[in-house]
């Protein structure tokens, strides 16, 4: 038995030609399952790179605070400066070093007599930010100041 259905148009349709087959439902099920997927993905990428973003922030800041504290001490001030511990989550670390104009790590003299004497001018301060992500990763933020006498 064949049930017609007027389109409008002056055409009309037989029962199997006015709906959709399983194999038409069975791949726009296929297509919006990858869509969908695909989304989800996507959604879960932004949401780390937030979280990178945000770490970077925290440490950016964190160097910020440590290059501007340095930049209020002497010489003498900026050679004994012990860093700050960093608290919160991730951990961070923060490192201070003195380097001479070549980039080589500056080493003291044992005699406090010929301690000026002995300092490059200018002299090169290195401070790093070191951190470790919530994929175990390390990430560490730089940032160089020169002090002259």
């Amino acid at each position: 038995m064949s049930i017609r259905v007027n389109t409008g148009e002056g055409r009309t349709l037989r029962r199997n030609e006015a709906g959709f087959t399983l194999v038409e439902l069975m791949f726009a099920s296929g297509v919006l399952a990858v869509t969908l997927v695909l989304l989800f993905g996507s959604f879960l990428s932004v949401s780390n790179l937030a979280f990178v973003a945000q770490d970077r922030v925290n440490a950016a800041t964190a160097l910020t605070s440590v290059m501007e504290e340095l930049r209020t001490k002497d010489l003498n001030g900026l050679l004994g400066y012990v860093p700050p511990v960093l608290t919160g989550k991730p951990l961070r670390t923060v490192s201070v070093q003195c380097l001479q104009s070549d980039g080589t790590k500056l080493t003291l003299p044992t005699d406090p007599k010929s301690l000026l004497s002995a300092l490059p001018n200018p002299v090169r301060v290195l401070c790093t930010v070191n951190w470790t992500d919530k994929k175990g990763r390390t990430q560490s933020v730089q940032s160089t100041a020169w002090y002259y006498r």
